[in-house]
C-alpha cells in the first residue's frame, strides 16, 4: 500500500490481464480485499496479488481470531493461519486469475470463485475447493470450469480501461452443506455497438464437494 496525502490510500497497481485475440489487457483492479467470511473463530479474506512470476494472481488468507474472541473483552491478537495463492498454472500458461470470493461449509470445506484470462485462454470463470482439514497448507484443488469465455473483450466504454466483471459471487447452499452456489462472468460472443465488439455474460454454477472434486460443476448461462 503506497500513503500519499493523508486523506488518501492509493493501492499498489496490479499488472492487467492478457487475453487470447486481442492486445487489449481485461483490468484487474486493486489490491483491496474482496469478500470475506468469519467461521469458527476463523476469518477468511480473498485479495488479489503480484505472485512470484510478476502476475496478477488471486489470493486467500485466513486469520485466527479465537484470541479476540476468547479474551472476553475483544482484545487480543489475530493472527494469520493459512494463506495461499489460487495461480491457475493448472489452466494454462501466464494464467492470470483476479476477483476471488470465497465460501465455508460446516465441515471447513472452503470453495473460491475467480476469474481467469492468459494469452491462450479468452476471459472465463472458475472454480476451486480447499478442505482445510485434509489439505496441505497454502494449497488449493484443482480448478474447475464454470464457463470458459469464447471471444475477445475489449469494453472501454470511450476511457482507458478495459473493466472486467466485478465481482465473482459464492455462497453455501441454503438446502445442502456439501454444495456450493458460484456466479461470476465470462467473455461471450462478440456484439459489436459503439465501435466495439467486447460482450459479457454472467454464469453460475452449483459444486458439490463430498470428497476431492472429480468433474466440472453443473453450471448455466
Amino acid at each position: 500500500i503506497n500513503i500519499g496525502a493523508p486523506d488518501k490510500i492509493e493501492f499498489a497497481v496490479l499488472p492487467d490481464a492478457p487475453q487470447l485475440g486481442t492486445t487489449k489487457l481485461i483490468e484487474v483492479n486493486d489490491r483491496r480485499a474482496l469478500d470475506a467470511v468469519w467461521q469458527d473463530n476463523s476469518l477468511w479474506l480473498t485479495t488479489t496479488i503480484v505472485d512470484l512470476n510478476g502476475q496478477t494472481a488471486a489470493y486467500w488468507v485466513k486469520l485466527d481470531t479465537s484470541a479476540v474472541v476468547n479474551s472476553g473483552s475483544g482484545t487480543g491478537l489475530i493472527t494469520v493461519a493459512d494463506r495461499g495463492v489460487i495461480g491457475g498454472e493448472d489452466i494454462a500458461t501466464n494464467t492470470f486469475t483476479s476477483f476471488p470470493a470465497i465460501a465455508i461449509n460446516t465441515k471447513n470445506v472452503v470453495a473460491i470463485g475467480f476469474s481467469a484470462s492468459a494469452p491462450s485462454i479468452f476471459g472465463s470463470a472458475y472454480v476451486t475447493v480447499r478442505d482445510d482439514v485434509n489439505d496441505a497448507l497454502g494449497t488449493v484443488q484443482a480448478s474447475e470450469v464454470v464457463r470458459a469465455g469464447v471471444a475477445p473483450y475489449v469494453r472501454t466504454n470511450g476511457g482507458p480501461s478495459n473493466r472486467w466483471g466485478d465481482y465473482t459471487g459464492i455462497s453455501v447452499d441454503p438446502a445442502e452443506d456439501d454444495c456450493f452456489w458460484v456466479f461470476n462472468k465470462y467473455a461471450a460472443p462478440r456484439c459489436p455497438s459503439s465501435g466495439e465488439d467486447g460482450c459479457w455474460g454472467t454464469a453460475w454454477a452449483r459444486l458439490c464437494v463430498t470428497s476431492a472434486p472429480t468433474s466440472a460443476p453443473t453450471r448455466a448461462p
